[in-house]
């Protein structure tokens, strides 16, 4: 349990340190780069350094599904980071939480698994948290970015969920990454690549790479990025069931993540930010139980 509990600390440091990013300036794609860069480096010395026996000894279609799904950590990492500046951390943790179902409708519609009542309230009640989440935005947010401030949390909100659905394919097809730690330092590696492109074509202010506070907070943005996947991949292998841990690893991350974000960052919750989060929380406990 002690895995689980880490692998919670660290996704919830995720969507504080976007948060932190907003408050220091932090040029947000220089400060991804930054991330994949260190949590490329964690993973190779945790693997023993040896991502070059990860490539020989897969067939190319491993290696571009490990590529591609690396490309969409960092599409989708940048899409957290906007709707932590548009809805906050409660609201960021929401959005990506709410995307298990995703993977849930498509378990559905392609194995054939049953739709049972409790399934599909869970599935109902969590497009009802992200309507009332993305209902809480401020209403100079909304004047400020239009209707950005809708789309991007939308965006996010598929691009987690298809995210998490593709990495479900690449295990149940290929590899496992509990087997094989240098599937997560190829997997970074292709995210820092695809993070680079995003930075270039969305910027020109090359400079921010080089900040301080950008390689600071890019670092602990990239160890806690890999600590999260490295302490979860264990708890996986613990002996716990993957129905106990899946459940109370994402209600842990909504939990820990907007109780700190109240307390230290002040922000606050109204109405329709608390019942889009006590509808997340109830609608991962019946999707798990189902």
């Amino acid at each position: 349990m002690i895995y689980l509990f880490i692998a919670i600390i660290g996704a919830s440091l995720l969507y504080l340190i976007f948060k932190i990013f907003e408050i220091k300036g932090v040029h947000a794609e220089a400060g991804i780069m930054v991330n994949y860069i260190t949590a490329t480096i964690c993973a190779a010395v945790v693997a023993g350094g040896t991502p070059v026996n990860f490539i020989n000894t897969n067939s190319s279609a491993e290696l571009i599904s490990c590529v591609c799904l690396g490309v969409g950590f960092s599409l989708t990492f940048t899409l957290i980071g906007a709707v932590t500046r548009l809805l906050g951390v409660a609201g960021a943790t929401i959005i990506s939480r709410m995307s298990l179902v995703i993977p849930a409708g498509y378990s559905i519609i392609y194995f054939g698994e049953k739709l049972s009542m409790l399934k599909g309230a869970g599935i109902l009640i969590a497009l009802l948290a992200i309507y009332f989440t993305v209902k809480s935005e401020d209403e100079t947010v909304k004047k400020k970015y239009g209707i950005s401030s809708i789309l991007i949390p939308i965006l996010a909100f598929i691009g987690v969920g298809l995210t998490d659905l593709f990495m479900k394919y690449v295990e149940r097809n290929y590899f496992h990454p509990v087997m094989d730690l240098n599937f997560a330092t190829l997997l970074y590696a292709a995210a820092f690549c695809g993070a680079t492109v995003l930075f270039f074509i969305n910027s020109r202010r090359f400079g921010e790479f080089l900040k301080t506070k950008t390689l600071v907070w890019g670092i602990l943005l990239g160890v806690a990025n890999y600590g999260c996947l490295y302490f979860f991949l264990k708890a996986l292998t613990s002996g716990l069931d993957g129905s106990v841990i899946f459940p109370l690893n994402s209600v842990g991350i909504v939990i820990v993540s907007t109780t700190v974000s109240v307390l230290f960052f002040k922000e606050k919750l109204n109405l329709s930010n608390s019942v889009g989060m006590a509808l997340a929380i109830v609608s991962i406990l019946l999707i798990a139980y189902s």
